[in-house]
């Protein structure tokens, strides 16, 4: 979808998927970057598993992104629990959704709970259609994408749309 519309498109897959990519400064070039991947969220770490393969740094921990440099429109998680994060006293809530922001998006789409791979993979097709094909803002494309779903029966139960939600513009 996004190479059709005349912007830098590019994706990394499998032993492509690695840290050193996701925090590299040319990832400050893309106007919307899309990390469709496994979340972490444990007491001792925070992070986007981009690869499980042993030889490759595949976590993108949540101090990685907020030493990053982003600046894209829109920033998706688009994993379990991406948008949980540890309460700490005086500073809120830190997590994934803080760490994006940190490093330069101004929105970002994360989930609430586990998620479903097909279900999210439904969503996410939908969300971008009302935002690249349409031209809807992020959260008109969320709205519709979610109502889709619920309209069109097999993921229609909201445990399986109802977790993503937009922070940001």
């Amino acid at each position: 979808m996004f190479a059709g519309r005349g912007e830098k498109s590019e994706k990394k897959l499998r032993l492509d998927a690695r840290v050193d990519n996701a925090v590299s400064p040319e990832m400050a070039s893309y106007g919307y970057i899309h990390f469709s991947a496994h979340g972490i969220l444990e007491n001792h770490i925070q992070a986007i598993a981009l690869s499980q393969v042993p030889e490759i740094d595949g976590f993108l921990t949540l101090g990685e992104i907020m030493n990053s440099r982003y600046n894209a429109r829109l920033v998706v998680l688009s994993a379990c629990r991406t948008g949980e994060g540890k309460l700490e006293q005086g500073e809120g809530v830190i997590g994934l959704t803080r760490a994006v922001m940190y490093a330069g998006t101004s929105a970002a789409v994360v989930s609430l709970w586990n998620v479903s791979e097909q279900a999210t993979k439904d969503l996410m097709i939908k969300f971008y259609e009302g935002l690249l094909k349409e031209g809807k803002p992020p959260a008109a494309a969320l709205r519709q994408a979610k109502l889709k779903m619920l309209q069109e029966g097999k993921f229609g139960n909201p445990f399986y749309w109802a977790p993503f939600v937009l922070y940001g513009e």
